[in-house]
């Protein structure tokens, strides 16, 4: 008696591991594409941190740059007041001789 339908092929039911069109892992380019989003997310990360830490230093450099001003400013003014002191004293000194 012989089968009017297909023959189970017991070698169909099994894949070809040698087939190269067949991927050995299904879940691997989902895993690199996962894994590759977030590497890019944590590369943007460190970027971010990186120019932040950047601004941060130029602001730093640029609070020191006003304070040295500041202070320059102040020893003029402090420079000029002390001449017109003497100035004054010395017109007292003159004036009550």
């Amino acid at each position: 008696m012989t089968s009017t339908g297909p023959v189970a092929d017991p070698a169909a039911s099994f894949p070809d591991p040698t087939d190269p069109r067949r991927s050995t892992d299904s879940a691997a380019p989902v895993q690199i594409t996962i894994r590759s989003t977030q590497m890019s997310h944590l590369l943007h990360e460190d970027l971010a941190r990186a120019h932040l830490q950047q601004r941060l230093e130029q602001a730093e450099r640029q609070r020191l740059a006003d304070y040295v001003v500041r202070v320059a400013r102040a020893r003029r003014q402090a420079g000029r007041a002390q001449r017109s002191l003497e100035r004054a004293q010395l017109r007292l000194r003159l004036l009550h001789g």
